[in-house]
């Protein structure tokens, strides 16, 4: 543009900025027209003598005259204006919803006899059963032992359904559309030739095959069984699942509560109580093994099925080697493994373990502290914090804590010692640490819980089990 453009521009706003103000101050040029008017005729002292006295009320309604027509209110303002202005100037405070003890009470007070009263008051027992029914449908699979957490994107996302299954199923179906425009390039140059083509559908026609065929999944942290049981709750007839776990009251409660699809108990090293096998024909197999699933490879290359004899997985073998071997019932592996990493609630309810530093117990904190084989692990967190060194600690609080005060923890164990159970721990956190911090997550629960999940990690070395499965 130009600058005769430029100066037009700014010439045609300036005059419709003047237009809006000579229309903003309209009813203020009304309001005193009738004073010039009056006293014009008259000279300069007695113009001053005859000005119009204007009262509070004539200037309040004057300004509110002005604000209102400028000014636009936000819808939420203009209802409560208007619901002030309906109330007389006040608004009215809303009434408390009553709560559920008033309401049994009120239908308590209104019964007349001594027999409706038995009625009424079994009806509302029922309808508090009820309230507890509905709650407990809010956490399926949950017991007393362990309560699952995130079961269904787990089950989705070992099955491949829900968002997950879509998710998997758009890529294939990009993947596809990919394929078949370089396909469809190739076969117009003369570079693709019939034989690939019926390679590539004898494969499809396989991995179609193979959708239908018994499937095998691991559940490498069984518990208390929770996430096994959804799972096996959406498993076909035929597929197994093998549930692991190194603490033998875990895996005997979780074996009992799976007793209808529990195939074998043979792989149970330590069994608390007699466990009946209730597997029958058109239902998925559960088979419950002892062990840390660090140790998997080796464990699950010698379980065989309980009807066919087979070896589930066998060796992991070359392929020289693999022409040798016996037939296998899964030679493709496993579909699909669930690592639920942590500690159970039973275990951090039961003081005795060492997990939990709201109950006094010994500092143990072994996950198969319960088990009376040799393999036990001999290392505690009393060891740890009576025999490591500051520096030592000082590591082990900052990479399996993320604790910010892991130097002066470390020196508050070292000069505590020596400490024997849990109680003990916490009162020397306690000493450099706040009970109540203004800092979130800075107080001595906090602070408990990062220490106590630091020593458990190493006690239990679940670093190096992650790495070796």
């Amino acid at each position: 543009f130009g600058m005769s453009s430029i100066r037009a521009v700014v010439a045609t706003a300036a005059r419709t900025r003047c237009a809006i103000d000579a229309r903003r101050f309209q009813n203020v040029h009304n309001n005193i027209a009738f004073v010039s008017s009056a006293s014009s005729a008259l000279p300069m002292r007695e113009q001053h003598d005859a000005r119009p006295v204007v009262t509070r009320a004539q200037h309040q309604l004057t300004s509110f005259s002005l604000d209102t027509s400028r000014r636009q209110f936000h819808s939420s303002t203009q209802l409560l204006m208007a619901k002030r202005k309906k109330n007389g100037g006040r608004t009215k405070k809303t009434e408390k919803a009553p709560s559920k003890r008033s309401i049994k009470l009120s239908k308590l007070a209104q019964l007349d006899s001594e027999d409706d009263v038995n009625d009424d008051v079994d009806g509302i027992l029922d309808f508090e059963d009820a309230e507890q029914d509905e709650s407990a449908l809010v956490t399926p699979f949950a017991t007393e032992y362990h309560a699952p957490v995130m079961f269904k994107e787990c089950i989705d996302a070992l099955l491949q359904q829900g968002d997950f299954g879509e998710m998997m199923d758009d890529k294939l179906e990009r993947w596809r559309k990919k394929k078949s425009i370089a396909e469809a390039k190739l076969k117009k140059a003369g570079l693709l030739d019939d034989e690939v083509e019926n390679e590539e559908a004898s494969n499809s026609a396989e991995t179609s095959e193979s959708i239908r065929r018994p499937r095998l999944f691991v559940d490498g942290t069984l518990g208390g069984g929770g996430h096994s049981q959804a799972l096996l709750e959406q498993l076909s007839p035929g597929d197994i699942l093998i549930g692991c776990d190194q603490d033998s009251e875990a895996i005997s409660t979780a074996s009992a509560r799976l007793s209808k699809y529990l195939g074998t108990s043979e792989y149970i090293v330590e069994k608390n109580g007699e466990l009946t096998c209730g597997w029958e024909e058109g239902r998925p197999m559960f088979i419950p093994v002892q062990s840390n699933f660090r140790n998997l490879v080796d464990v699950l290359s010698t379980i065989r099925h309980p009807t066919s004899g087979k070896l589930l997985l066998g060796k992991r073998l070359k392929k020289q080697d693999s022409e040798s071997e016996e037939e296998l019932e899964f030679p493709k592996g496993v579909n699909g493994m669930l690592l639920d990493l942590g500690v159970s609630s039973h275990q951090i309810n039961t003081g005795e373990r060492g997990f939990a530093f709201m109950k006094d117990g010994p500092l143990d904190m072994r996950m198969d502290s319960n088990s009376t084989t040799a393999a036990v692990s001999s290392l505690t967190a009393a060891d740890i914090c009576n025999e490591f060194d500051e520096a030592t600690l000082i590591s082990i609080l900052r990479t399996y804590g993320d604790e910010p005060r892991a130097r002066r923890i470390a020196s508050a164990i070292i000069e505590s010692r020596p400490l024997h159970t849990t109680t003990d721990l916490v009162h020397a956190i306690n000493t450099v640490t706040p009970t109540f911090a203004r800092q979130k997550r800075a107080g001595l629960i906090a602070t408990s819980a990062r220490v106590f999940q630091a020593l458990r990690i190493v006690v239990n070395e679940e670093d190096g089990a992650l790495t070796e499965v």
